[in-house]
């Protein structure tokens, strides 16, 4: 079984300090491996370097600042196929859950086909999105996964929860409660909240998650005030 979350429409012994620092795929490929015992797939290769490089670096992004993580990415690869920008995927086989991402070929293979689509879409992203926010808003997905995985008492029940969207809808709604306090959310009902991340956000609540990791990631603290305490929630469950 599979749960696919998308997002449409340096040294040889270290890999160097960051993924954003590697010259080649395979600086990439050593960086991720020796920091984060992920493997990126020679899939890769065929793809424009410096959108991948920012891509992956996106994933470095988000991973070091919720290290609990780590362990949840088995590999990345890239997928020729997909009409998405990329995805995370949740895989449920005879060792249980592995969580993977992929790149979409045709956003990554170019240094302008991704940059340009995102333009024309306007505000179905959240502002300043790039290749390096949108695998931040994958890393979003794998939070989810593994806070489900955190919660299931086997993995059946994990996946089921990733299904469901159990703990994306909690962890949503209850930063919709604590933005409702605020001047910015008083009085709004919380799909209007939601859509005030982007319009891709109100797809479900598992898209909001991941948009909400997108724009903090990209955005910072000018990101939307919703973003800002999903994040927040996603650090607080992964402890």
């Amino acid at each position: 079984m599979v749960f696919t979350g998308g997002r449409g429409a340096s040294s040889a012994s270290s890999g160097g300090r960051s993924a954003s620092g590697a010259k080649t795929f395979d600086d990439l490929r050593t960086y991720m491996q020796d920091h984060y015992g992920i493997a990126v797939d020679h899939s890769i290769d065929k793809l424009d370097f410096e959108t991948v490089k920012q891509g992956i670096a996106g994933v470095d992004d988000v991973l070091k600042q919720l290290p609990q993580l780590r362990q949840s990415i088995k590999t990345i690869s890239a997928d020729m196929s997909t009409t998405a920008y990329a995805f995370a995927r949740a895989r449920y086989g005879a060792n249980g859950l592995e969580f993977s991402l992929h790149l979409g070929g045709w956003a990554y293979g170019s240094s302008t086909k991704m940059r340009d689509s995102l333009k024309r879409d306007g505000t179905f992203h959240p502002a300043n999105m790039d290749a390096r926010g949108i695998m931040s808003h994958e890393v979003g997905h794998i939070a989810e996964f593994t806070i489900a995985k955190k919660h299931g008492s086997s993995a059946g029940e994990s996946f089921r929860y990733i299904k469901k969207q159990t703990y994306a809808t909690k962890i949503v709604g209850d930063a919709c409660k604590d933005v409702k306090r605020t001047s910015y959310g008083r009085g709004k009902k919380n799909d209007q909240l939601v859509s005030g991340i982007s319009g891709y956000a109100s797809r479900n609540r598992s898209e909001a998650l991941a948009e909400a990791v997108g724009d903090y990631m990209t955005n910072g603290s000018k990101s939307n005030p919703l973003s800002q305490s999903i994040w927040a929630k996603i650090k607080n469950e992964l402890g």
